[in-house]
C-alpha cells in the first residue's frame, strides 16, 4: 500500500513566495555586478577587477539558475496537488488557484501579475546562449542601418538610452517585436527569432551591439583603425588623450557628439549606393580636397578624410594616387561599403548612455575585443607565444613585460611585427608605446572559454527563459 503524505499546501505556497523574494534579491545582486559598481577597484587594477567580477557574476548566475529550478519544481508539484484535489469528488471545497510564480496573484501561473503594485517579474539572465546572426552579414549598409534604427527608435519611444533599454529584461518582448517587424531581417533569422524566447533575443542583441559579432558590422583591423585614428584627432583637437576621451565621464558628451557624426557618414554612403566605382572615387576626391562640401557637416568631412588617409597608410599608396588612379576605384568602393557598416555601429553607440558608449567604443580599440581586431583563438594563442618569447629574452615574466613601462617600446615593436596580430600594430603606430603595451596585455589575457557561448542555429532548440544553459563555444 502506498504511503499517504499530508501536505500543508498553503504553508508550501507561503514558503515558495518567500523563496521567490529571495530570487528577486539575487537578481538585484546580479544586475549590480553587470553594471559594475566597483569603479574604484577597476581604476586601481582593471585586470584583477575584471577577473573577480567575471567569477562573481558566474557564481551569481549559478545561484539564480539553481534557485529557479527549485522554484519551478515546487510550483509544478503544487499545481499537481491542485489538479488532484479538483478531480476528487469527495472534496467539496473549491481549491485555491496556484500562486503565480512571479510573486503576485492571478490564475495564470505562466504570466506576470497585472497588479501595478506587484513587484516586477524576475527574468533571469540567459547567459551562454546567442542566436546565430550570421544572416545579417549579407545586408547592405541601408538594410543594416534600418534594422538598427528600429532599435534606436524603440529606445527613444521608451525614453531610454539604447544600452539601458537592452539591459532591461522587461523590454525583451518589445525588442523581439521590433526585430520581427523589420522587413530587412532575413527569413532564416526571422524564423529563429520567432521561435526564440524574447529573453534570448534580448541577450543576442546585447552581444551584437557590444561588438561580439564583429562580422555583422565589418569590425576589422582596417575599420577599427580608421575609427581609432579619428578618435585620436578628436582628442588632439581638444587637448586630451584618447584614454581620457574614452574613460573620463566629463568627456562623454564630446565623444557622443562626434560619434553622432557617423550617422551622417552612413547617410552619405547610402546616397552613393548607385554610383559606379569611378564616380564614388571622384566624390571621395572632392571631399578630400574640400571641393563642393559646403552642405556637409565638419564631422562628416573629417571622418571621410580620416578614412582616406588611413587606407593610404595601410596600403602605402599616397592619398592623391589612391583618389586619382581609377585602378583603385573598386578597392575604394568596397572599402567604403564596409566602412558604412562600421559607421552604423558607431552611430548607434551615440545613442548609449555616457558610460555604455565609452565602454563599447573603448573595448574596440583597447585590445579587449580580439575578434574585432581580426584575431581568432589560434592567433591569440600564437600572439601569447610571441610575448612569452620576448619575456624570456628579457629575463622577466610576461606580466612584468606587459606592465612595466620600460618594456613598452619592446612590446610595441613586437605587436607591430606580429605574425598573429597582423595589421593590429598599424592601428597604434602613431600612439605612445604605453598604448600598444596595454593593447598587447589585453590580447594576451584574452580567454576563450568553451562553456560560455552556444550559438543557436536550430529553430527547434529548447529556448527556456527560466533556465541558464551552458554550452560549447562556436566562433562566429
Amino acid at each position: 500500500m502506498a504511503n499517504v503524505v499530508d501536505v500543508n499546501v498553503e504553508g508550501a505556497r507561503a514558503a515558495n513566495e518567500t523563496f521567490q523574494k529571495g530570487i528577486e534579491k539575487a537578481n538585484v545582486v546580479y544586475e549590480s555586478i553587470v553594471s559594475n559598481p566597483f569603479n574604484a577597484l577597476c581604476s586601481v587594477n582593471p585586470d584583477l577587477a575584471s577577473s573577480y567580477l567575471s567569477e562573481f557574476g558566474n557564481s551569481a548566475v549559478d545561484i539564480l539558475n539553481f534557485a529557479i529550478k527549485i522554484r519551478d519544481a515546487v510550483n509544478g508539484y503544487l499545481t499537481k496537488i491542485q489538479e488532484t484535489e479538483q478531480e476528487d469528488p469527495k472534496d467539496e471545497e473549491t481549491p485555491d488557484p496556484p500562486k503565480n510564480p512571479y510573486g503576485g496573484g492571478g490564475d495564470d501561473p505562466t504570466q506576470p501579475p497585472t497588479d501595478p503594485e506587484t513587484p516586477p517579474a524576475v527574468v533571469p539572465p540567459v547567459t551562454g546562449e546567442v542566436i546565430d546572426t550570421s544572416a545579417l552579414v549579407d545586408l547592405t549598409v541601408e538594410e543594416l542601418d534600418s534594422v538598427i534604427d528600429d532599435l534606436v527608435q524603440l529606445a527613444e519611444k521608451e525614453g531610454k538610452d539604447l544600452d539601458k533599454l537592452l539591459e532591461d529584461p522587461m523590454a525583451a518582448d518589445k525588442v523581439k517585436a521590433a526585430l520581427l517587424a523589420s522587413p530587412y531581417i532575413p527569413e532564416d533569422l526571422k524564423k529563429l527569432l520567432e521561435e526564440a524566447d524574447p529573453e534570448l533575443v534580448r541577450q543576442t542583441v546585447i552581444a551584437l551591439m557590444n561588438g561580439e559579432m564583429p562580422e555583422v558590422f565589418d569590425l576589422n583591423p582596417l575599420n577599427v583603425g580608421i575609427v581609432y585614428s579619428y578618435l585620436c584627432k578628436i582628442a588632439s583637437d581638444n587637448g586630451i588623450t584618447v584614454e581620457q576621451l574614452l574613460n573620463d565621464p566629463q568627456y562623454s558628451e564630446l565623444l557622443k557628439q562626434h560619434l553622432a557624426g557617423f550617422e551622417d557618414v552612413v547617410d552619405l554612403i547610402k546616397s552613393w549606393k548607385d554610383l559606379s566605382s569611378e564616380e564614388l572615387q571622384a566624390n571621395l576626391l572632392k571631399i578630400y580636397d574640400g571641393d563642393e562640401i559646403g552642405g556637409m557637416k565638419d564631422e562628416t568631412v573629417d571622418i571621410m578624410r580620416t578614412f582616406v588617409d588611413y587606407i593610404a597608410d595601410a596600403t602605402e599608396i599616397p592619398a592623391e594616387e589612391l583618389l586619382l588612379d581609377t585602378k583603385y576605384a573598386d578597392i575604394l568602393k568596397n572599402a567604403t561599403e564596409q566602412f558604412g557598416k562600421t559607421s552604423v555601429f558607431m552611430g548607434a553607440a551615440s545613442h548609449y548612455s555616457g558610460e555604455g558608449m565609452q565602454n563599447v567604443v573603448g573595448s574596440l580599440v583597447d585590445g579587449s575585443n580580439a575578434a574585432a581586431l581580426g584575431m581568432d583563438e589560434s592567433e591569440v594563442t600564437g600572439f601569447k607565444s610571441e610575448i612569452d618569447a620576448l619575456a624570456k629574452e628579457k629575463g622577466v615574466t610576461a606580466e612584468t613585460l606587459l606592465s612595466d613601462s620600460k618594456y613598452a617600446d619592446d612590446v610595441k615593436n613586437t605587436l607591430a611585427a606580429s605574425e598573429n596580430a597582423k595589421e593590429v600594430g598599424l592601428i597604434y603606430e602613431k600612439s605612445e608605446s604605453s598604448v600598444s603595451q596595454k593593447v598587447a596585455k589585453n590580447l594576451y589575457n584574452t580567454e576563450f572559454k568553451v562553456e560560455n557561448t552556444t550559438v543557436i542555429t536550430d529553430v527547434n532548440a529548447n529556448l527556456d527563459s527560466n533556465s541558464v544553459t551552458e554550452g560549447s563555444a562556436q566562433k562566429q
